[in-house]
């Protein structure tokens, strides 16, 4: 069985992404898929789907965030802002919240 990942399974992923109200793992999909008769439950095809979703994603055919990855941890973030505006938003969000940041040193505060 020869499958048509371009053709018929990535609009049908596009389709179940749009069904979840969070983002779902590629292995949810996937066995939505597989519940569907879309394609076999093998490792040789989740690999596949795996690929052809990464395609997908670069070729922004599928939203590059789609999926969440609960296997994989990051070290660190991911630091900067994407514009001076983002960057100026932020600070004056700050700066909006600062009196719900504002305390005094316990020691000025207490009854003698």
């Amino acid at each position: 069985m020869r499958i048509d990942w371009k053709g018929i399974i990535v609009p049908k992923v596009n389709e179940l992404l749009a069904s979840f109200s969070y983002r779902p793992t590629l292995r949810q999909i996937f066995y939505r898929l597989v519940a569907a008769l879309l394609i076999p439950n093998t490792e040789v095809t989740y690999k596949g789907l795996s690929r052809a979703t990464v395609v997908a994603r670069e070729e922004a055919i599928i939203d590059p965030l789609a999926f969440t990855d609960r296997v994989r941890t990051s070290q660190g973030g991911d630091y900067g802002f994407g514009s001076p505006e983002d960057f100026i938003e932020s600070a004056l969000d700050d700066l909006r919240d600062s009196p719900s940041q504002y305390t005094r040193p316990m020691w000025t505060t207490t009854q003698q």
